[in-house]
């Protein structure tokens, strides 16, 4: 639990009463300040946290749908040099038919 990494805090652990309760008990002690601001802190340290997982996160995602659409683009240009190499071929072929 991140309390416990405060330097002003004891004793931080969490339980949930049961499974079907959108509750959960948080216990806090500290050595000096209050347990209420040490669990404020907590929390904002893990909204910073969850942000920066969240930035990399929408980064990695991006960095993922421009590699897709580049590979996409890729494989349309070699799909539409191919069918131009079929076309040239056909019509060399074409051409050697109607000599003989």
């Amino acid at each position: 639990m991140l309390i416990t990494l405060q330097s002003e805090s004891n004793i931080g652990w969490y339980s949930i009463p049961h499974p079907s309760l959108e509750c959960i008990n948080v216990r806090v002690q500290t050595t000096g300040d209050p347990a209420r601001e040490v669990l404020k802190d907590a929390c904002q340290e893990l909204m910073l946290m969850n942000r920066h997982v969240r930035s990399v996160f929408d980064k990695a995602v991006s960095e993922f749908k421009e590699e897709q659409a580049r590979l996409k683009a890729e494989e349309e240009r070699k799909k539409a040099e191919e069918e131009e190499l079929k076309k040239q071929r056909d019509l060399l072929e074409s051409m050697d038919i109607e000599s003989n």
